[in-house]
């Protein structure tokens, strides 16, 4: 994830509760730490982390690719979103942009989300945003909000796969047994009772097809 300048009137900031720094492997969940990093160090400091601006502001941008995975503080009424839900994020700008809900972190006020949109989130941060939503990517969507203690097959084509890693991360919080695996690969779970397939129309047309007849269990697909 992109950040400003560590500074100690800043860190560690919310991105270390989530494991989501970019800096510290410590803050990213590693028990030992073995970097070089000169500048001031949140394991030293102690205290709390200061708290972010109220409002739905972006925290933080990584880029992958064509896409943009965005970690948003939001305002307690955009929590409990299910996945896959659309949201539209004006920075009164001129243009919005469109941004996919993959996680949410409730106990931060926080939203995980992903972006396609030829868009400059790195220099909005700490922007007010307006945030709208518009329906939901997912067919399917309500069977991974209520899925708990499931077995659980991600299939995604190469373009999606790094991004669903947090989709991935907030299944499995919820006490599901889940894999994440490309497309191309044979499965892993025999006979899941949930199978989520993203890829292009024929990618997804094709996955289903291939499941075994005799498969009973729910699917989810997101047609990119």
């Amino acid at each position: 994830m992109s950040c400003e300048r560590v500074r100690r009137s800043s860190c560690p900031c919310v991105l270390a509760d989530i494991h989501q720094c970019s800096y510290c492997i410590l803050a990213q969940g590693e028990e030992f730490c073995s970097c070089d990093w000169q500048e001031t160090c949140a394991y030293d400091q102690g205290g709390k982390a200061p708290s972010l601006p109220p409002g739905n502001v972006i925290v933080a941008v990584k880029p992958y690719g064509p896409a943009s995975a965005i970690v948003l503080k939001v305002k307690e009424s955009l929590l409990g979103l299910r996945p896959g839900t659309a949201l539209s994020l004006d920075a009164g700008l001129g243009e919005r942009a469109q941004a996919i809900l993959l996680r949410q972190y409730n106990r931060h006020n926080l939203l995980h989300l992903v972006s396609f949109t030829l868009f400059p989130f790195a220099q909005l941060r700490g922007y007010h945003l307006r945030i709208f939503q518009s329906g939901n990517v997912f067919c399917g969507a309500e069977f991974l909000a209520e899925a708990a203690g499931q077995s659980i097959l991600l299939l995604a084509n190469p373009v999606v796969l790094p991004l669903l890693e947090e989709l991935h991360a907030g299944l499995k919080a919820s006490g599901n047994r889940v894999h994440l695996t490309p497309l191309c690969s044979s499965p892993v779970l025999d006979n899941p009772d949930l199978v989520f397939i993203a890829g292009k129309e024929w990618e997804v047309k094709k996955a289903v097809m291939e499941l075994p007849p005799s498969y009973n269990g729910k699917i989810v697909f997101w047609t990119l």
